[in-house]
């Protein structure tokens, strides 16, 4: 997730090969324990060549990049993912509930500083400057900070300088605090009454103050008092428009409120005011459909749209497309669609899967680069998860009603 301490801007960036060594402890552990199956299903196997095709599509096509630490870190993260794809539902639940438990942890810090800061207190032991100073730096539009001191540094977490100071943890964006925690809530199955962990979740993506964030989290309850609680749905809807209403009307001088009110534009009716993007984008955009048939289908390459100062410093899913065009594009979706079926061949699948599944490609619309460790253990983890739990609830139900026949 390309914390903090793992940036280049921390000791020359020695602390990334932590990452590599992470991936070397996780492949060997996959294998040793024997949790890569000896057999391994056609649509598993399938899903698995197309990692391996992503991989040199990605990494070697049209690729002026070269670098053999990238290419070699690409490796062991693609290999990663190959095992945790290959490995059964028990393994992936068990791998899910750990990684909860780890960001609520490390989150921790970051919420206390968050805190002290709104009170006026800093326990800041420097600054540092993020990785993507260099992108904003380079963006067609210069909108964003490009001072020395970019973020604050504590022991354990990170803030943005700006006025619109908001909570990001160990993280570069609050943004992927809200988007993470939003569906990790929803693979969580956003129990709230009897799971204390989508209390912690549903509080760091309110806390983030992130819009996405805050769009999954309403999507997700929406959804599912849908299926399950129409009188909530109604509730709760009626106290989120007020809420919503009252935050857009009232006048404040708060930087974060203030940010999340010009996301919306009342103008010309309602519209929502998209940041994902630069002012330019369209213009830099052009160049991929005005470009050639192959260009289209194959992209102009890794790295491509960083080059760009028209699209540098968005975060939009067209961005998969100008680099790896409507190919590449189209085989990353194919790969996560061929592996939610390889976990669910039975076509058996919870209302919560479905959800999950939902907002998950929701999400890729601003935050497109899926292909990590934590997303696919967010997607077909959640996935193991919601089954489990609703396949649990379900025998505990039939053995209750055992008991209660057996005792009349």
């Amino acid at each position: 997730m390309n914390p903090y301490f793992v940036w280049s801007t921390i000791l020359n960036g020695v602390l990334t090969y932590l990452v590599y060594l992470s991936y070397i402890i996780a492949i060997a552990w996959f294998f040793v324990s024997r949790q890569v199956h000896d057999t391994i299903s056609l649509p598993k196997f399938l899903s698995c060549i197309i990692l391996m095709i992503l991989y040199l599509y990605v990494y070697f096509l049209n690729n002026d990049l070269l670098e053999v630490r990238t290419i070699a870190g690409a490796f062991l993260s693609y290999a990663c993912l190959f095992c945790f794809v290959c490995c059964d539902k028990k393994t992936k639940y068990e791998i899910f509930n750990r990684f909860v438990l780890i960001f609520i942890i490390v989150m921790l810090p970051g919420v206390f500083y968050y805190i002290l800061e709104l009170l006026g207190i800093s326990l800041s032991i420097g600054t540092i400057n993020s990785l993507n100073n260099e992108i904003y730096q380079g963006s067609h539009d210069g909108s964003y900070i490009t001072n020395e001191g970019y973020y604050k540094l504590y022991i354990g977490a990170v803030m943005r300088i700006s006025s619109n100071t908001r909570f990001s943890g160990i993280f570069d964006e609050a943004g992927l605090v809200g988007t993470v925690s939003a569906l990790l809530f929803a693979g969580r199955g956003g129990d709230l009454k009897k799971d204390k962990k989508c209390i912690w979740l549903l509080f760091y993506a309110i806390l983030s103050f992130s819009l996405a964030g805050l769009i999954l989290i309403v999507g997700y309850l929406i959804l599912k008092w849908i299926r399950y609680d129409h009188v909530k749905l109604v509730i709760w809807g009626g106290i989120g428009i007020v809420l919503f209403l009252l935050i857009m009307v009232i006048p404040t001088d708060i930087a974060v409120i203030k940010n999340f009110q010009d996301r919306f534009d009342f103008s010309n009716g309602f519209d929502f005011i998209n940041n994902r993007t630069t002012s330019g984008f369209d213009i830099g955009f052009s160049q991929f459909e005005m470009a050639d048939l192959m260009t289209r289908l194959f992209g102009f390459g890794r790295g491509a749209s960083v080059a760009n100062p028209y699209i540098n410093g968005s975060s939009y899913y067209k961005i998969l497309i100008y680099d790896y065009g409507y190919i590449g594009f189209s085989l990353m979706i194919l790969a996560l669609l061929l592996i939610i079926y390889a976990d669910n061949r039975s076509l058996n699948v919870k209302w919560s899967q479905l959800i999950l599944y939902l907002l998950f490609f929701i999400s890729i619309y601003q935050r497109p680069s899926v292909y990590f460790m934590y997303y696919f253990i967010i997607l077909y983890g959640g996935n193991a998860y919601c089954s489990t739990v609703n396949m649990n609830s379900k025998l505990c139900s039939v053995e209750k009603v055992k008991k209660i026949s057996a005792y009349c």
